[in-house]
Order: structure tokens, then sequence, then C-alpha cells
């Protein structure tokens, strides 16, 4: 189950080098309507790279990003450079921060949904609670998980591509139940152990399967309120768009701790 330490390793920029600021600022934009961005530290939950620590401080949120990635970690401190507080490394299941100390937490591009399916995560999100100020608040960028059983429910999705010095192959699946989305990820060298370091992967490749639970937004709901969360907002894409679970390109819901 602790497929993240390897898969957020150094090789995961150039993976998804495809996801950049623009689309994070699209997202920040998104969700800053429903936010307190300016009433205190605003956390960066599994911050990556930290591609949305700019596009906050646009919006005037003091940011801190935190990860349990030293490799991404490194970058996202040169991302924010003196836009946002000093980069914190630590497991987003024990945060090394005071009780009512934050405004906001974020979760953002499916930064949530790794450790077991959904129930385990109730200790998740009770931490995240417990940081939150009265009225503070949570957002929840995820996957739409219906469009994903609908995409992979008549078999598994398999894309090979060249990504520099690598040869990338990537198999989507759902997990028993469909509960779980599972991507088996296989990268191999196609060049010298020089340049196969730069890209942050071993002489000998890297073999690792992401998972990422899938539940219904009902279901979160219900968990969420047992860590006094409650969802007040909520849309369908970076776009603004309003919400409906079915269709939806992205989830990204908002959920306000109870005073």
């Amino acid at each position: 189950m602790n497929w993240y330490r390897t898969a957020f390793g150094a090789h995961y920029r150039h993976l998804y080098a495809h996801r950049d600021g623009h689309e994070a600022a699209a997202c920040v934009a998104a969700i800053a309507p429903w936010l307190p961005l300016r009433r205190g530290p605003v956390v960066d939950l599994g911050c990556g790279a930290g591609r949305h620590l700019s596009p906050l401080a646009a919006h005037g949120a003091w940011g801190l990003a935190l990860d349990l990635s030293a490799d991404l970690l490194a970058d996202a401190a040169r991302a924010a450079g003196a836009l946002a507080l000093p980069p914190v490394r630590a497991d987003m299941r024990r945060l090394p921060l005071r009780d009512g100390s934050c405004a906001a937490v974020l979760s953002l591009f499916t930064s949530f949904g790794y450790f077991g399916d959904l129930d385990d995560h109730a200790p998740l999100l009770r931490e995240i609670s417990r940081v939150l100020v009265p009225g503070g608040r949570w957002c929840l960028d995820h996957l739409n998980a219906f469009a994903v059983r609908r995409e992979l429910a008549a078999g598994d999705a398999v894309r090979e591509r060249r990504l520099g010095s690598q040869l990338v192959r990537e198999q989507r699946r759902l997990g028993p139940g469909g509960r779980r989305v599972l991507k088996d990820v296989r990268i191999r060298p196609l060049g010298g152990a020089e340049r196969s370091a730069a890209d942050g992967v071993p002489p000998q490749g890297l073999d690792y399967t992401e998972s990422v639970a899938l539940f219904a937004p009902a279901e979160l709901d219900e968990l969420c309120r047992g860590a006094g969360l409650v969802r007040v907002a909520a849309c369908g894409g970076y776009d603004g768009r309003d919400f409906e679970a079915e269709t939806a390109e992205r989830w990204l819901l908002i959920y306000e701790r109870e005073a």
C-alpha cells in the first residue's frame, strides 16, 4: 500500500509534465470564491512540485506546501520562492500543525484516496478537521469516479509513450468491486545511465501500481460528517461549471469545519 513512496519520486515531474501551471491557475480560480484564502495559512496537502502555490499567492493566500516526497518538495521550494511559508515534509495523516491553525486545507489533483478504501480515510479527515479553524474549509479536487468506472467497464486502458529517454507503459484498470482505480506503471530507460538518472529513473527502470479510492460524493459526505466537516459548495470542473456528479470533468468539493 506504500506505492506512493515510489510513484512520487523525481521522475514524477516528467511523467506528469502536461499538468502545468496553466491548469493549476484554472483550478485555483475555480475554487477561490469558496475559500477563506486571505484569513490565515492555507495548506497545499500533497503539494507535489508546488504548481498551485503561485496561483494561490496571486489570490492573496499564505501557502504552506506539505508533501512526503523529498524530491517533489525541493521543486515546490523553488516554485514558491518567497510566495509561501517554508515547505514541510510530512505524512498527511500526521500533520505537524497545531489545532485550529489553518484557514483552509487543499487536496488538489487527486491527492486523496491513497490509503485503502474510503472508510480507511476517516483518520485523515479527522486530522484535516483538527487543523482547521472553526469555519475553515477543505477543498477536495478528485477524479469523477462514475466516469472512471464507465470508461474501464469494458476492459483495461493501456497507453505506451516515449518520455524523454524513457519508455513508459501505463495500464489502468478497476480494482475489486470497482472500489479503486489502479494504474500499473512500467518505466524502462532507453538511453544511458546518466540520462536515466537525470530523469529520476534508476538504471533498471521502475515498476509500481498507483491505487486510488473511488466513491460517490454522498459516501464522502457521510464520512466527512463524522469528522465535523459539512459540504457547502461544489463545481464540476476547472472552468467553474455547475456540479453534476455523473458528468463532471472533475469533482471540486468544498467542506466546512463546523463551529
